[in-house]
C-alpha cells in the first residue's frame, strides 16, 4: 500500500505521547493476533495432505474430493475475511489523512483496496467503471480508477449485493476524520422510509475512509432529463412536484436541513418518480476550512445553487436557515424546478456566475422583465402556484411545505383535456401496467436478438427511464424535432441502421396496442401516423445503407 499505510499507528501515538508499557502492551497484541492467525492457516494447511494423498492414490471418489476442498476453501475464506476484519482494521491506517485524499497517484488504488476488504462482510463487490466499446481505441496497460465519479466531498463507486445482484453506491468521504455530529447525522438517515428518497443502506465510519453505501437509481438527473427531452407536459410537472415537496417536508419534519434541491442532483428513476438524497454531502465537505469558517466549493457547484437556491439562502452566504424559513426557502426552489420542467430551461440563465446573479437581481427589480420570464409558463392553475412560490418574499408563499402539498395534490389527480390520443394511450399503458417497459424490450429483443448484448446489466436496468423519456419526445414530435434528431444521433444511438429503428417502433405500437384497454381503429390510426412522421425523420437522419452493428 506504499508509503501511506504505517503498521500500529496506535503504538507510534503512544510512543509521542511517552507511554511506553502500553506501546508494549499493543506491540505484544498484534504479534499474539499474528500467532493466532498462523496456527489457523496451518491447520487448514494440513488439511490439505491426506486429500493430495487420496488423490495420488485414488482411495476417495472424485465428488468426496471435491466437496472435502471446498470445506478447506470455505474455512480458508473465513480465516481471509477475519484477517481483514480484525487486524486490517485494528492495526493499520493511513496517516496525513487529508494530504493522502488529494494524492491522486496512489490514493485511488489504496482507497479501492481498502474498500473491497471492508465490503466483504457486507457483501457487496466493487464493480469496474464501464469501459469503452470503441474496438479501435488503443489499448493502455496503466491502472485505471475504478471509480464512477468524483466531487468536491466524496469519491462515488458502484457497487453490487452478491446474494441479490442489486447494485447500489458506495460514497467515500474525502474527510480526514469523521466528528460525532457528523455521525450522528449518518446514523439518523438509515432510519427515513420515504418512496422518494434515496435509501441509505450502510455505512462504515469506524476507520478511515469513512464511506456510506445507499442504493443506487436506474435513471438520469432531472437536469439531464430536460436537457434529452425538453420541457415536460403539465402532468408530470404536477406530479413531480408533488413527490419533491413531500420528500422535502418528511425530511424537514425529521429535522433533516438538506440543501440539495438542485435538478443536478435530483434523479428521475426507472419508475419515473423522482428520487432525492438525504445526505449532503457538502456539510461533510472536503475537511477543509478557511479562517471564516466556510467550506470550500466547487464553481459548477456555486453555479448549481445561484440558479436554484432562494434569495434568503443565498444571502446567508453559506449558512443554515432556521428549519421553519428552510422549509419556506424550500418553496422557491421548488418554483424554479417548475419552471425548469415547464419551459426546458431556467429561470435564471446565464454563461457565467456573474449573468446569473445579473439575472436575478433584473427577475427582482424589474417588473415588467419578471412578467416576461413568467409569460413563458402555460396558462393553468400550476402556473398560478409556481408564481406563488417564486414570490421574492417568503412572507408571500405558503405558510409550509404541507400548504404547498395541499396546493398542489388535486392537480396530481386531473386528467389534462388537450392531451393527443397517442399520449392519452401511453398514459393509460403506463397505468395498467407497471411491467410495460420490460415487456416491450422483452419482445424488441427478441425481434432483434444481436442488439441485446449492446446493453449491459444496468443499461437493461435504465431502460425505463430513457424509453419513457424517447416516447415524451415521439409523442410530441411536431415541437420537439430537435430533441428527436439529438435522441437519435447520439453516440449509443448511431450505429443503428434505419431498419432498426422501424424494428423498434413496430414493436411499440404493438406493446402499446396489447395494453391499452380501449385500443381500437382510431387509436391505432394515430399511433401508425406518429410513427410515420417518426421514420420520415429517421430516413432524413440516416442513409437507407446503414449496416447494423
Amino acid at each position: 500500500m506504499g508509503d501511506h499505510v504505517t503498521l500500529l499507528t496506535q503504538i507510534d501515538l503512544l510512543l509521542e505521547t511517552g507511554q511506553l508499557t502500553n506501546a508494549h502492551r499493543q506491540f505484544e497484541a498484534f504479534w499474539r493476533s499474528c500467532d493466532e492467525m498462523r496456527q489457523r492457516i496451518a491447520l487448514n494447511r494440513s488439511r490439505l495432505i491426506p486429500l493430495d494423498r487420496q488423490e495420488q492414490e485414488y482411495t476417495a471418489s472424485k465428488n468426496e474430493l471435491l466437496m472435502e476442498r471446498n470445506r478447506v476453501a470455505l474455512d480458508f475464506q473465513s480465516l481471509i475475511n477475519d484477517f481483514r476484519r480484525d487486524t486490517l482494521s485494528t492495526y493499520f491506517d493511513i496517516r496525513g489523512r487529508t494530504e493522502f485524499m488529494t494524492s491522486i497517484s496512489t490514493r485511488d488504488e489504496v482507497i479501492e483496496e481498502i474498500i473491497e476488504h471492508r465490503l466483504v462482510s457486507k457483501r457487496y463487490i466493487l464493480l469496474d467503471v464501464e469501459q469503452s466499446k470503441d474496438k479501435t481505441a488503443p489499448k493502455t496497460d496503466k491502472r485505471k480508477p475504478r471509480h464512477m465519479m468524483e466531487g468536491n466531498s466524496a469519491i462515488i463507486y458502484q457497487l453490487q449485493n452478491v446474494d441479490t445482484g442489486r447494485h447500489a453506491i458506495a460514497l467515500v468521504f474525502k474527510v480526514a476524520e469523521i466528528t460525532p455530529n457528523i455521525k450522528l447525522e449518518v446514523e439518523r438517515l438509515t432510519d427515513l422510509r420515504h418512496r422518494n428518497i434515496i435509501k441509505l443502506i450502510d455505512y462504515d465510519l469506524s476507520n478511515f475512509p469513512y464511506f456510506v453505501i445507499t442504493e443506487y437509481v436506474y435513471g438520469e438527473t432531472m437536469l439531464k432529463a430536460v436537457s434529452n427531452v425538453g420541457q415536460r407536459p403539465i402532468s408530470q410537472t404536477a406530479d413531480w412536484l408533488y413527490e419533491l415537496a413531500d420528500a422535502l417536508d418528511y425530511l424537514r419534519h425529521k429535522q433533516i436541513l438538506h440543501s440539495n434541491v438542485r435538478p443536478s442532483k435530483i434523479f428521475i428513476d426507472d419508475e419515473w418518480q423522482v428520487m432525492i438524497s438525504p445526505f449532503d454531502l457538502n456539510r461533510v465537505g472536503t475537511g477543509e476550512t478557511d479562517q471564516n469558517n466556510n467550506r470550500e466549493r466547487t464553481l459548477n457547484r456555486f453555479r448549481d445553487v445561484c440558479q436554484s437556491a432562494s434569495p434568503e439562502l443565498l444571502r446567508q452566504d453559506g449558512d443554515e436557515l432556521p428549519l421553519r424559513e428552510m422549509c419556506i426557502a424550500d418553496q422557491y426552489s421548488l418554483g424554479l424546478l417548475g419552471y425548469l420542467l415547464l419551459t426546458g430551461k431556467n429561470l435564471f440563465e446565464g454563461e457565467t456566475v456573474l449573468e446569473i446573479i445579473e439575472n436575478r437581481q433584473k427577475f427582482i427589480s424589474d417588473a415588467d422583465y419578471r412578467e416576461q420570464c413568467l409569460s413563458l409558463l402555460p396558462d393553468h392553475e400550476l402556473c398560478t402556484i409556481i408564481r406563488k412560490l417564486l414570490s421574492e418574499n417568503p412572507a408571500d408563499r405558503y405558510p409550509s411545505l404541507h400548504d404547498t402539498l395541499r396546493a398542489l395534490h388535486p392537480l396530481t389527480r386531473v386528467e389534462e383535456p388537450d392531451l393527443s390520443v397517442a399520449r392519452k394511450s401511453y398514459r393509460r399503458c403506463l397505468s395498467g401496467n407497471k411491467e410495460l417497459i420490460k415487456d416491450f424490450y422483452r419482445a424488441f429483443h427478441q425481434r432483434l436478438p444481436e442488439i441485446a448484448g449492446d446493453f449491459t446489466l444496468v443499461a437493461k436496468k435504465r431502460m425505463s427511464s430513457m424509453l419513457q423519456m424517447s416516447v415524451d419526445v415521439l409523442i410530441d414530435l411536431e415541437h420537439q424535432q430537435t430533441y428527436f434528431e439529438q435522441i437519435i444521433m447520439h453516440q449509443k444511438h448511431a450505429g443503428y441502421s434505419l431498419d432498426q429503428f422501424k424494428v423498434f417502433l413496430d414493436v411499440l405500437v404493438e406493446t402499446i396496442g396489447q395494453n391499452d384497454p380501449l385500443w381500437n381503429d382510431d387509436i391505432a390510426s394515430e399511433w401508425r401516423n406518429l410513427m410515420d412522421r417518426a421514420m420520415a425523420s429517421l430516413a432524413k437522419l440516416k442513409p437507407k445503407t446503414d449496416t447494423p452493428v
